[in-house]
């Protein structure tokens, strides 16, 4: 599963907006869902800049060679129709009503569902691990950066990484010691990251949770599965911005109410 979308914004959100690797993102980006196939020295030219600096921005997102970025591009799915499936209505109102709509069923559904139980193992575990990585893309990395920013707050540092390549390498070495915690609204976050599931069936590996709003394949590896929603939709950010503050709440009041 192509994840090119994602390696070209951490890209335009780390890089001058001048430099050669941002405008080079900036044009494939722009020209994703419209250009399926180009060549080394068509993109070059309409980036103004040399192949060499193609090579160079390939391997800096993670491929080794431009082969490897046209395969990303030509495979890339945007699941538009997925993302937006509960959209109903003509008018702008129409649209506004069915958001609060949807985004308060998913709201009852979490209330009428609320594990607390698994809630309260991960802010243990939160509190008891040492070094501990928060993993998002896009509106997944929100709810990870705001429980990183309120759990310094509470004294509490952990690591947050939005970069698929560092997620990548650290998914695959880090052991047992470790603690990472992913948020992923469509639960597709592994399988877009890795390369190859298959590295993960190691003795000692990451302590894994998964915070989704989907119900999809559970993988062995992950030691806990949090599915806040039946199924993803465009709205199901909100839902894990939720979680992400309960787990803040709970962690201030069992470990940082006397600290005072």
């Amino acid at each position: 599963m192509s994840n090119i979308r994602i390696q070209l914004l951490n890209v335009i959100n780390r890089e001058s907006s001048n430099s050669m690797n941002f405008i080079i993102a900036q044009y494939i980006l722009e020209n994703l869902d419209r250009r399926k196939v180009i060549t080394t020295k068509e993109l070059a030219d309409n980036c103004n800049v040399s192949k060499s600096s193609i090579s160079r921005f390939c391997r800096k997102i993670g491929y080794e060679d431009f082969m490897e970025l046209q395969y990303a591009i030509a495979t890339y799915n945007s699941f538009i129709a997925e993302r937006f499936s509960h959209i109903d209505g003509v008018t702008t109102k129409d649209y506004v009503v069915n958001y609060f709509e949807r985004s308060k069923e998913i709201i009852n559904y979490l209330n009428q569902n609320m594990d607390t139980d698994t809630l309260e193992e991960l802010v243990k575990d939160i509190h008891d691990y040492k070094r501990v990585v928060l993993m998002g893309h896009v509106q997944s990395s929100f709810p990870a950066i705001s429980l990183q920013y309120y759990l310094t707050i509470l004294h509490k540092f952990i690591y947050s990484t939005q970069d698929p390549n560092e997620q990548r390498e650290m998914l695959e070495t880090l052991d047992d010691q470790n603690l990472i915690i992913i948020f992923s609204a469509g639960g597709r976050f592994l399988e877009r990251v890795l390369d190859r599931l298959s590295v993960m069936d190691r003795e000692n590996g990451p302590k894994i949770y998964m915070i989704t709003a989907n119900k999809l394949k559970h993988f062995p590896f992950v030691h806990k599965y949090i599915e806040l929603s039946e199924e993803f939709s465009y709205s199901s950010s909100v839902i894990l911005e939720m979680y992400s503050n309960l787990i803040s709440l709970i962690y201030h009041k069992k470990y940082t109410d006397n600290y005072y």
